[in-house]
């Protein structure tokens, strides 16, 4: 990893941390690989990522382990000869995390913020004009990227378009789901997709883009746009359009709630990002899940007589929760069966009071369903992520009348609970 560290290269760099991420098992190594990701946002000059990297550090590690991390740090990048390098030949590894903090803090200070990347705009614009919007991931992805593209659209008053490439092919590992909102789905055809792509804006993760603010004519948009700010001024068409179109959904979703109503205490939904986030997934890295101590400090918050209604990805999660969450003595804890995204998010919007998890799913759960005296307790922003994903400001900002939930260091770092997830 820190050989990449002055590498041109940035998707080698990302592979690099990405894998090395999915195969920390131990503290030690997740340790290691953080810094490893500092190392790299420093070379890369990334000032959002860099700044990100301190907070989570000193967030997520102890502080014995965050000494020795650092001088490993310095003895890594002087066996792979990257220690010369400019950036790198700056810090004093061996004097501590504090120490080195300071001075990496002080250098972070002078770099330049990243700007979005220049845009090809190769074509010129067609009559009529079309916004396409490329999208991808899971629910709480798809309805990011609708909102925000559709308030785009809006704004220069030209029809949205979906292209849906990435739900086709004999490959696919998520499922196209706006179809089952109130949703007017409009999907773009071959032509417009063609015509579009020679005009696209791709989003620069960890930069707000003002692109979506402007009027730059018809376009292929690709990206997430994980930040309410980008559909302010369409809420109340979100809010109706992000609706199950089918009703008994929402019937189902309400009957459920109820039936987690043993006694009169309220419902609260718990929902816990595990699926390729967990041990042996494909997206799984230290912090990308939330260890089960998070949900039993979140549940504190309420009364003894709270009823808990616990969602998550899989029925094989769901089993997880089942044996491991600990949330209760089990007799005010039910669970959902992890079968329909589209139900368990719209149980979650009906219940009294939410635990929210670090993904864009629990996001929305919390969102949709906001009213007067409702709780939403959520991880905080930083521990919430993988390191990989790391920056400031974090993606999917809290709205501000949510709680913050921040874990003491010692509960993400201390074995196994690493793994505990």
């Amino acid at each position: 990893m820190y050989r990449l560290a002055a590498s041109p290269n940035p998707s080698a760099r990302a592979a690099v941390l990405g894998a090395a991420f999915q195969s920390a098992v131990e503290p030690v190594q997740a340790i290691d690989a953080t810094f490893a990701a500092l190392a790299l946002a420093l070379a890369a000059g990334h000032r959002p990522r860099s700044e990100g990297l301190l907070a989570f550090l000193e967030l997520c590690y102890q502080p014995a382990d965050l000494d020795a991390g650092a001088a490993r740090m310095g003895t890594y990048l002087r066996e792979v000869g990257a220690a010369p390098h400019p950036v790198f030949a700056r810090f004093a590894y061996e004097a501590g995390w504090l120490t080195l903090r300071s001075g990496v803090r002080q250098y972070v200070l002078s770099m330049p913020y990243l700007t979005p990347r220049p845009e090809r705009r190769v074509g010129p614009e067609r009559r009529p004009r079309r916004v396409v919007a490329r999208l991808s991931g899971g629910l709480g992805n798809q309805l990011f990227q609708y909102a925000a593209t559709l308030a785009y659209a809006r704004r220069i008053r030209a029809p949205l378009r979906l292209d849906l490439a990435n739900y086709e092919g004999p490959v696919v590992d998520r499922e196209f789901l706006l179809g089952r909102l109130r949703i007017p789905i409009r999907r773009a055809n071959s032509f417009e997709v063609l015509t579009t792509r020679l005009r696209p804006h791709r989003e620069t993760r960890g930069v707000f883009d003002d692109f979506m603010f402007g009027d730059h004519g018809a376009g292929w948009l690709c990206g997430f746009w994980e930040d309410p700010a980008y559909f302010a001024d369409i809420v109340a068409t979100v809010r109706r359009r992000f609706r199950p179109r089918d009703e008994s959904i929402a019937v189902a979703a309400r009957k459920l709630v109820e039936r987690a109503r043993g006694h009169a205490g309220p419902v609260i939904g718990v929902h816990l990002r595990r699926g390729d986030r967990g041990p042996g997934g494909s997206a799984f890295s230290p912090f990308s899940s939330l260890p089960s101590v998070y949900y039993r400090q979140a549940a504190s918050e309420f009364p003894a007589s709270a009823n808990f209604l616990v969602f998550s990805d899989t029925p094989e999660d769901i089993a997880w929760c089942r044996k491991h969450l600990g949330l209760g003595d089990g007799t005010n804890v039910t669970f959902g069966d992890g079968s329909d995204p589209i139900l368990d998010m719209f149980a979650l919007t009906e219940c009294d009071h939410v635990i929210l998890s670090a993904g864009s799913f629990s996001w929305w759960a919390g969102y949709l369903g906001d009213r007067p005296g409702r709780r939403v307790l959520a991880p905080n922003p930083l521990q919430g992520l993988a390191a990989a994903h790391v920056m400031v400001p974090p993606p999917m900002p809290l709205q501000p009348h949510w709680e913050p939930i921040t874990l003491a260091p010692a509960a993400l770092t201390g074995s196994p609970t690493v793994l505990d997830m």
